[in-house]
């Protein structure tokens, strides 16, 4: 099994500082993006108990997961990312919905390790438009529903999921 090491968390921390929005590095499809006013995203392992005759289960399965993604993007920042996302996919001959691309959101402060969680093989399945008067800056809200997410690179699924051998 390996061995996963950390850098000790100081105990007072005297400076105080902790991650924060500040210290989000987005990178999308390659591209850094600092026009982002939220990002959600989440793994859930949907499984069944197995039971039988005794009032305690026998087990449960190995369940299914199922991953989710939104961002809200500033708009400006929302047309350069479908822009790139239509010059690969016309590369790839294939329409913008229908390009898959990655995004790595990065974590780091001053005296902690830096995480890096991957969300892969997402597609723009969603994208919403609510502007109102106000002093608010204009959004577009996306879904990208991933076929992967790692928590800072770690796959909760041993092994992953790979092609079989011929």
């Amino acid at each position: 099994m390996p061995t996963i090491s950390t850098t000790p968390i100081p105990y007072p921390d005297s400076t105080g500082a902790r991650h924060s929005w500040a210290s989000i590095k987005a990178i999308i499809a390659g591209v850094p993006v600092l026009g982002i006013k939220k990002c959600t995203y989440d793994r859930k392992r949907t499984r069944e108990e197995v039971r039988g005759t005794h009032v305690d289960p026998l087990g449960k399965t190995v369940g299914e997961n199922a991953y989710t993604c939104a961002i809200d993007l500033y708009l400006a920042e929302f047309n350069q990312l479908q822009k790139l996302i239509q010059n690969a996919a016309d590369a790839a001959g294939v329409g913008y919905g229908d390009f898959f691309f990655t995004i790595q959101v990065q974590y780091s402060a001053n005296g902690f390790d830096t995480i890096q969680d991957e969300i892969i093989g997402c597609t723009l399945d969603m994208t919403a438009a609510d502007q109102q008067q106000g002093p608010s800056a204009l959004i577009r809200g996306l879904e990208l529903n991933p076929l992967k997410i790692l928590f800072d690179g770690l796959d909760d699924v041993a092994p992953s999921l790979t092609a079989p051998a011929s």
